[in-house]
C-alpha cells in the first residue's frame, strides 16, 4: 500500500496541481529515464518517451488510489506499456532497475 504522501503526490496532479506533478517528476523522472535509456540508445528519443510516460501518468493518475499500488511500480508499468506501444523492449531496463532496488 502506498504511503499517504505518495498518494497525495500522485492525486494532486489530477486535480490540476502542477507543482505536485512536478514533484512526482522530480522524484521518479531520473529512475524512469534510466529504464528507458537502457532500451533506447538515443537520449532525445529516451527523453521523448519519458515525456509520454508522464503524460499518461497525468491522464490516469486516478488509478493510483483505485488500485492501491506503489507509485513507482505504477510508473514502471506505464513506462513498460509506453515502450511496448512503440515496439521497444523495456524488459532489460525494468529487470536492471528492480535488481538495483532490491540491493
Amino acid at each position: 500500500m502506498p504511503k499517504t504522501s505518495e498518494i497525495l503526490t500522485a492525486t494532486r496532479p489530477q486535480s490540476g496541481n502542477a507543482e505536485a506533478f512536478e514533484a512526482l517528476y522530480d522524484r521518479y523522472g531520473a529512475a524512469l529515464y534510466g529504464v528507458i535509456s537502457r532500451a533506447v540508445p538515443k537520449s532525445a528519443d529516451a527523453a521523448a518517451l519519458l515525456q509520454e510516460v508522464f503524460v499518461e501518468a497525468w491522464r490516469h493518475s486516478d488509478e493510483i488510489t483505485k488500485n492501491q499500488q506503489n507509485i513507482f511500480t505504477w510508473l514502471l508499468r506505464i513506462t513498460h506499456n509506453t515502450c511496448r506501444c512503440r515496439g521497444i523492449n523495456s524488459i532489460n531496463g525494468l529487470h536492471s532497475t528492480i535488481t538495483a532496488l532490491k540491493s
